[in-house]
């Protein structure tokens, strides 16, 4: 494998046997492998190797994966690492704390070295290519989150409008909408298509949510869903 077609690749595992196995399967495909078997030791050893791609164990018994993620953040590389989050009780739950930390994907052991070769060759695409496409996926990241806001400036006003009407029907399908727009921005924060205004949105969810259990309440409609 010639140096165009050669990731440098760091595996953070406190299980020196699972560290060893994936490095091995990265090494036989021709990669520059470190390994660390803490967070600290992970950090320090991704300021010395400058990866193109990290795979972290969440489960680290110093600082947990997300930290690590989040410290080698710090550091700037360019490129930035591709960050990968790996569990071996299943990440599914754990997807918007990932995303949040600025890992770029989730995994769950143990990891086929189908998975790994795929991993590999999708990181080999031109870089250019690939900071277009994290551009992208930024971009509309904030866009979601400006739209998420505004729904909830949307909900806010049907509420206001569900007070004024003296319509019952016209009341509870305004309340409807509103709480139709809530859960739709839920579902959005769980799958983490939410930029560094997270915090923002989350207090605003909930300011919203408070209000519909309260206008609920008082309307008697059974309109709110949790």
């Amino acid at each position: 494998m010639v140096a165009s077609t050669r990731l440098r690749v760091l595996v953070v595992d406190d299980h020196p046997a699972t560290a060893e196995a994936t490095a091995l399967m990265l090494t036989l495909d021709g990669h520059d492998i470190a390994t660390a078997n803490t967070g600290a030791s992970g950090f320090a050893k991704a300021v010395t190797t400058q990866p193109d791609l990290v795979l972290v164990h969440v489960g680290l018994p110093d600082i947990d994966g997300y930290e690590v993620a989040r410290q080698i953040q710090t550091l700037a590389l360019s490129p930035k690492p591709f960050l990968v989050a790996v569990s071996g009780i299943g990440i599914e739950p754990d997807k918007p704390r990932c995303a949040q930390a600025g890992f770029d994907l989730c995994l769950t052991e143990p990891i086929s070295p189908a998975h790994l070769e795929s991993l590999a060759d999708l990181l080999l695409i031109p870089k250019g290519l690939v900071a277009r496409s994290r551009d992208i996926a930024a971009r509309n990241r904030a866009a979601a989150t400006s739209l998420m806001l505004r729904h909830i400036e949307i909900a806010h006003t049907l509420l206001d409008s569900a007070e004024l009407s003296l319509i019952h029907a016209l009341s509870e399908r305004c309340i409807a909408r509103a709480t139709a727009l809530h859960d739709r921005i839920s579902t959005w924060l769980d799958i983490g298509a939410c930029d560094d205004r997270r915090p923002k949105v989350v207090q605003a969810l909930g300011e919203l949510r408070a209000r519909l259990f309260r206008d609920d309440a008082a309307a008697g409609t059974g309109c709110v869903s949790g």
